[in-house]
């Protein structure tokens, strides 16, 4: 998943979390249990990088195995074989931002789907509403949200600020989610 920061590659990665067909390990700490699950279980096994061009070139070419036919991947100094049903699933920013590498598995070899900023009705809806539970403060908070996101858009405030913000609100309120 690719976009600037704050279009919600990495909410989107959590909405995965609701499918029972897929059982999905979050990051390289979650690697080995990727690599040893059972491709017989009926899953698909996914493994969720988030970030993935903040790493160093190369961080990812343990994968190459997914890709050319050999379906073995060397990590952990041995072979991990069988890898039927294993997807990596990532997210980027554009690699203009600073700390980015631009990865060759990554830039030849990868389906890229382009995130672009959620309009102020779907983050209302779907965002700021199931949260506050209110329509009017709803929407006072998604113009609070996008003013910040204009003035200040080195900070690149994202979904994710987003609900952090409307769970200040209903702290200053006394209430709770």
């Amino acid at each position: 998943l690719y976009g600037e920061p704050g279009v919600g590659k990495t909410h989107y990665l959590k909405t995965l979390e609701q499918r029972r067909d897929l059982h999905l390990y979050h990051g390289i700490t979650e690697l080995l249990d990727w690599l040893n699950a059972d491709p017989n279980d009926g899953q698909q096994h996914i493994l969720l990088l988030d970030e993935m061009n903040t790493y160093p070139i190369g961080t990812w070419d343990f994968l190459y195995g997914l890709i050319d036919g050999t379906n073995k991947i060397f990590s952990f100094l041995r072979w991990f074989a069988n890898l039927v049903g294993k997807k990596v699933l990532g997210t980027m920013n554009p690699n203009h931002h600073p700390g980015r590498f631009t990865h060759p598995i990554i830039e030849n070899h990868a389906d890229f789907v382009t995130l672009k900023a959620p309009d102020r009705e779907f983050l209302i809806q779907n965002i700021a509403f199931p949260l506050i539970k209110e329509r009017k403060l709803a929407n006072e908070i998604v113009t609070i949200h996008e003013l910040a996101r204009k003035t200040s858009p080195e900070m690149g405030f994202s979904i994710r600020d987003l609900k952090a913000f409307c769970h200040r609100v209903l702290l200053n309120e006394g209430l709770t989610i």
